[in-house]
């Protein structure tokens, strides 16, 4: 809001005493290698979930064997699912797995995800360890990425500008940030 005040208050009136004086003033053009193309992207996209967790004790059913728990924030726990890949970074090696199990009342506001491990473990990894764990959730085919302005919040409405192909033309477009949205 108070860009907008600084425009109306400083810009607008010199350009009008611009033109006023006879001088050529035009519209503003962007350069298009002024843009920064890599936060707009089109393709498949996987969306995935980080957490940080431990490996643990013996795993259900198999002695001597340990488990990967990740405690996962719950706003990002509600698409995991069991059966989903998984894989866990030991900092010796990553190990790939799968979803076995998630809490189902979240603690302190964390889900904890057991990742069954598919591999052995790297040598010297012992309980007690710190896991950094990914969850694939889902695959996306041909989708068009644009990532959240700064100014922007998760699950939330921004109005971007966008560009026409002779770079001098622009619209103001209503963008929501969040699920992703069909075409």
């Amino acid at each position: 809001m108070k860009s907008r005040l600084i425009a109306i208050r400083y810009i607008v009136p010199t350009l009008l005493a611009l033109q006023a004086a006879g001088a050529q003033v035009r519209e503003p053009t962007v350069a298009r290698t002024s843009i920064w193309i890599d936060t707009v992207k089109r393709g498949d996209m996987v969306r995935r979930v980080r957490a940080l967790g431990q490996l643990v004790g013996e795993a259900r059913g198999r002695t001597g064997a340990l488990r990967a728990v990740l405690k996962v924030p719950a706003a990002q726990a509600t698409d995991i699912k069991v059966g989903q890949a998984g894989q866990i970074d030991t900092r010796r090696g990553r190990v790939a797995g799968t979803v076995a199990g998630r809490s189902s009342a979240p603690v302190d506001g964390m889900v904890e995800v057991e990742i069954k491990l598919s591999n052995a473990l790297p040598d010297g990894t012992i309980a007690g360890t710190e896991i950094d764990g990914t969850i694939e959730i889902e695959r996306l085919q041909n989708v068009l990425y644009v990532g959240r302005p700064s100014a922007g919040s998760a699950d939330g409405t921004v109005e971007l500008f966008r560009l026409e192909p002779d770079g001098r033309m622009r619209h103001a477009c209503r963008y929501h940030s969040g699920e992703p949205q069909s075409a």
